[in-house]
């Protein structure tokens, strides 16, 4: 399978995440999404990260990531959220 490098959607390509005010005596957020340096725990402060090529957006949820069922917002079952489906290359 070959590899692709694309921006990190989490950090925005920036390699860390700020919601807010910081907690600076643990350095972590409100939320614990961070770790001790502030590092995006999707790309581990590259920003970027790696996805199998080649893929196309998901048919169900046209790359949104969610759908709507039955009136709710729900996380997209083809694509698990992520919006792009992954294809095998023969």
């Amino acid at each position: 399978m070959m590899k692709k490098e694309v921006t990190c959607s989490r950090c925005g390509g920036k390699g860390y995440l700020f919601f807010g005010k910081l907690d600076i005596s643990k350095r972590t957020n409100i939320y614990n999404e961070v770790d001790d340096e502030g590092t995006c725990p999707s790309c581990k402060g590259k920003g970027s990260v790696a996805i199998h090529e080649p893929t196309k957006t998901c048919p169900r949820c046209r790359g949104n990531g969610r759908v709507y069922e039955r009136g709710n917002n729900i996380v997209c079952p083809t694509c698990s959220g992520i919006g792009n489906i992954t294809l095998d290359i023969i």
